[in-house]
């Protein structure tokens, strides 16, 4: 079976979709965005990113989610 390849959330285009493979990020944030439900295995929505690049809007589990750039770029996704 072949794996399939993970990105970068910032390499979705708007509107697409992808499930979280990891967050590469130090444990105290990471943490705190998995309190916010951004866990493994979570499909998520890039709905939108702000013409200067932060920030980027995500919809997940019923809900929308503004996050920075500089940690968006450290989550990690395979597109669906």
């Amino acid at each position: 079976m072949e794996k399939t390849q993970e990105i970068p959330i910032t390499s979705l285009k708007q509107n697409s979709r992808g499930i979280i493979a990891h967050l590469d990020l130090p444990l105290a944030e990471r943490g705190k965005l998995m309190e916010m439900g951004l866990t493994e295995g979570t499909e998520v929505i890039l709905r939108h990113r702000a013409p200067f690049g932060d920030p980027y809007m995500l919809e997940l589990r019923g809900y929308m989610l503004a996050l920075r750039r500089d940690l968006i770029e450290r989550i990690y996704i395979r597109p669906v």
